[in-house]
């Protein structure tokens, strides 16, 4: 019985490390949209008339690493529910 448990053990471990490196890794990718997203409004603030500061935050916002940032979220939202 006890060696079941030893075994059932041993198949949870890699499966919740597997988890948890994964749940870290759209971490790291929601801290770095979030820094992106934070600079990239902050020119606009410093400029509110600077056409390129508009258009760096426009571009930034339809970009796939603000997809990935969205995606990542998502995920970090729905981990969180269980």
């Amino acid at each position: 019985m006890k060696d079941r448990a030893n075994d059932a053990d041993e198949l949870v471990k890699p499966q919740l490390s597997d988890d948890l490196g994964h749940f870290f890794r759209e971490s790291e990718v929601v801290i770095s949209t979030e820094q992106q997203l934070e600079s990239r409004v902050a020119d606009v603030l410093q400029e509110p008339f600077d056409t390129q500061a508009a258009q760096n935050l426009a571009a930034y916002l339809m970009s796939d690493e603000m997809e990935r940032g969205r995606r990542a979220a998502a995920f970090i939202r729905e981990e969180g529910k269980l």
